[in-house]
């Protein structure tokens, strides 16, 4: 049940911005519903790219006359364009998920359920100025910690066309399905039963474990999304809202497309 309490912070003046009475640290599911949506987003990554490489292979079956393909996943660049794109289908489908999860407990609306408004102090400025540590941070890291070369960065070797995808989606997908999921649903459905640093610790845990497998080797990277998580968190539990995630997670994201989009034309 959604607490009747008065929402104890204060939004901003604007109407938009300002959020219906709820509490979104008791949004109504518990532990198990934040954690089973966590698996489906899991879930919906891994099945729409088993489905990206069945689009790819019957593909090269019609090309080579109906006779079986023979490519290695790993060195085709269609197939990893194909993989990039079908994580956006896996967000939409996520965001929809989460939609229909968070209508069957509140009455309040998705987003407002879920926290969506400036909290507790908290202004645009200072998430610009905590995305510009974290790139100092980031190039203090990859000068002190060797690393080697990561699954994404031979993902980004695959030609342009990769290069875009996976910008666009870093800033316009993203940052808003990553803090809906790890910062909105699960969240709340664990502070809802377990204490504000429990919560913040296993949150901040999750994130970083689903980004190992692309990163691994990448060890300054590792650290910094690491650190990035944490720090997301805490300001969710501060804030008990995403926006402030969803701003610094889409500024961060964009720094790190633009450097992307950059190192390729100078290939």
């Amino acid at each position: 049940m959604i607490n009747p309490a008065p929402y104890p912070y204060q939004y901003s003046a604007n109407p938009y911005w300002r959020t219906p009475v709820n509490d979104p640290d008791n949004p109504g599911w518990g532990p198990g519903g934040g954690v089973s949506l966590w698996f489906v987003s899991v879930g919906l990554l891994m099945v729409t790219q088993i489905g990206a490489v069945l689009v790819r292979m019957i593909e090269l079956q019609l090309l080579n006359g109906g006779r079986p393909p023979k490519f290695d996943p790993m060195q085709d660049s269609r197939l990893v364009l194909y993989t990039v794109l079908s994580t956006a289908v896996a967000h939409a489908l996520t965001v929809l998920v989460c939609w229909m999860f968070v209508q069957k407990f509140s009455k309040a609306g998705f987003l407002p359920t879920l926290g969506w408004g400036w909290t507790n102090g908290f202004r645009w400025y200072h998430g610009f100025l905590l995305v510009v540590v974290f790139l100092f941070m980031g190039i203090g890291l990859e000068k002190l910690i060797p690393g080697r070369t990561t699954d994404f960065d031979k993902m980004l070797q695959k030609g342009q066309a990769v290069r875009i995808s996976i910008a666009c989606m870093a800033v316009f997908t993203a940052p808003f399905v990553e803090e809906v999921i790890y910062r909105g649903v699960l969240f709340a459905g664990l502070r809802s039963r377990f204490s504000q640093w429990t919560t913040i610790g296993i949150v901040s845990f999750l994130f970083l474990l689903v980004h190992v497998p692309q990163y691994w080797g990448g060890w300054s990277g590792l650290i910094l999304l690491g650190t990035l998580s944490l720090a997301l968190t805490v300001i969710r539990a501060e804030t008990k809202s995403i926006l402030p995630g969803v701003y610094i997670h889409t500024l961060f994201n964009a720094a790190g497309a633009l450097g992307i989009l950059l190192a390729g034309q100078q290939k």
